[in-house]
């Protein structure tokens, strides 16, 4: 992603805005449109990393005698679903 700095001006403009902006060069062709919204909390974004299962299941699992699919046998057991 690119980042560019604007003004205060621009800024202004843009916070007074509450929908999708069309950005025009000075003789009024198209350039881009962005769509304004506050910056983002990190924390929404947040991503829970930790299994939910416990470390023993993990290895139960891990250790099985059956066997497990394929990513082909998964692929088609979703197409399945469909």
């Amino acid at each position: 992603m690119v980042r560019i700095t604007i003004d205060d001006e621009l800024k202004r403009r843009l916070e007074a805005t509450d929908g999708p902006v069309e950005l025009c060069d000075a003789k009024g062709k198209v350039v881009g449109f962005v769509r304004v919204e506050t910056p983002p909390n990190w924390r929404d974004y947040w991503i829970d990393d930790e299994p939910k299962l416990s470390r023993e299941e993990i290895d139960r699992r891990l250790n099985s005698p059956k066997p497990g699919l394929t990513t082909e046998q998964v692929k088609a057991k979703l197409r399945e679903l469909m």
